[in-house]
């Protein structure tokens, strides 16, 4: 009998001009909360091993906007690439987002 495994991963950037001093860093985990206000969605992830930045405001726009809204509502986890705002009062952004259903994986493929 054959299996099927349904997957979803969507990977969306923004630009990131003017954040070359920036500090990128990833988080896996459940959103734990989301606000939409006005042209940015923010964000807060649950990932104990990000320290600092589980569980804080985390802003983005577009796409990336969008699958978190869907993760969120279907209490599903995501990867995400963030960049640290070189101003310490700045609200870091996430540039990337990546959300899957099965374990997924990319080339050379298993048999």
């Amino acid at each position: 009998m054959k299996q099927r495994y349904a997957a979803l991963v969507f990977i969306s950037l923004i630009g990131m001009a003017g954040v070359a001093d920036a500090w990128a860093y990833s988080m896996v985990g459940r959103i734990t909360g989301l606000r939409v206000q006005s042209n940015y969605c923010y964000i807060t992830i649950n990932d104990r091993s990000a320290g600092g930045y589980s569980n804080s405001w985390h802003r983005t726009v577009g796409e990336v906007c969008s699958v978190a809204k869907m993760a969120f509502d279907n209490g599903r986890s995501v990867k995400v690439e963030a960049t640290e705002d070189p101003k310490k009062n700045n609200i870091n952004d996430i540039h990337a987002i990546e959300m899957t259903w099965e374990n997924i994986t990319w080339p050379p493929y298993r048999p």
